[in-house]
């Protein structure tokens, strides 16, 4: 797939969705600006990167915490060593903290809101003060969970509503940006592994009938309906489980009698001593899972 653009950031582009983009955009033969907090998989993650870039375009790794003050430094960093506003920009950071909601230290909500929103707020605000009218896409990373209520979520799920909400008055003042928020379903990354550590088994059995995806899905169906492009300058983007979302919206007690289905089989698997025994089951599973697909990538 060609696409037209000669430069790209990608904040929380250490690994998974984030990652995936950047390896997509360097094999597009675009300068490539990847932001992550942790320097060890900032370095990683560029040689990953690297393995894609055919045609010598500029791959640049920058530490960064967009929850920090300084953030607003890093981002003109980035726009200098792009040489200006990039043509795609596209933030995947998130962070996710899935427990009951009697379990969960207050500050989990902060980083919550602080990760998942104010830091694309703060990475707006800082790199629209450089922005000249230049036709831009903005690409966003939320989740299913924005879209269908869920259990175990509460400091994740509205954070990533939030998303929407910024995002659709942002494309109202901004009619030469494309704004693409996507929904992502549970997605093999480092961030579903360390979730699955603490999350309630309800919310194991709720997930278990929506499915999982891949990074390299997420990117190309993303993709590709950017290369498209219409009249609009918002869109919204389910690239799977558009069915089980279009039944919550015609049909919502389904959805409904399907969470307390799966809350009365969690209930169930208390009583008879076994949900250690099953949490444990289904953490292996996905991490398998996780593990085959990495290694098909690395291969790549």
């Amino acid at each position: 797939m060609k696409i037209n653009g000669k430069k790209a950031l990608v904040v929380g582009g250490s690994s998974g969705i984030g990652r995936e983009f950047a390896r997509f955009f360097a094999e597009q033969s675009l300068d490539v600006a990847i932001i992550s907090r942790n320097k060890a998989k900032l370095e990683s993650a560029k040689q990953f990167i690297e393995k894609f870039n055919r045609n010598e375009s500029k791959i640049y790794a920058l530490q960064g915490d967009v929850t920090s003050e300084a953030f607003g430094k890093v981002i003109d960093e980035t726009l200098s060593s792009l040489n200006g506003v990039p043509d795609y920009v596209v933030y995947t950071a998130g962070v996710a903290f899935p427990r009951k909601f009697a379990e969960i230290p207050f500050d989990n909500f902060v980083q919550s809101v602080n990760t998942n929103y104010l830091g694309f707020v703060k990475t707006m605000h800082h790199l629209l003060q450089h922005y000249t009218d230049k036709k831009i896409n903005v690409i966003v990373i939320s989740s299913m969970a924005a879209l269908i209520d869920t259990f175990g979520y509460t400091t994740y799920a509205p954070t990533k509503i939030a998303l929407r909400s910024f995002v659709k008055g942002l494309s109202y003042e901004y009619k030469d940006i494309s704004f693409y928020v996507v929904y992502p379903i549970d997605t093999l990354t480092n961030q579903l592994i360390s979730e699955n550590e603490t999350k309630p088994l309800e919310t194991f059995l709720i997930d278990e009938s929506g499915g999982i995806t891949t990074p390299d899905r997420i990117v190309s169906y993303t993709m590709s309906i950017v290369a498209k492009n219409g009249k609009k300058n918002f869109y919204e983007i389910i690239p799977d489980g558009r069915f089980v979302y279009l039944v919550s919206k015609v049909f919502p007690w389904v959805i409904d009698l399907a969470v307390n289905s799966a809350l009365g089989k969690a209930q169930k698997i208390r009583k008879e001593g076994r949900e250690r025994e099953v949490l444990n089951k289904m953490i292996e599973r996905y991490r398998k899972k996780f593990e085959e697909y990495e290694r098909k990538r690395n291969k790549t």
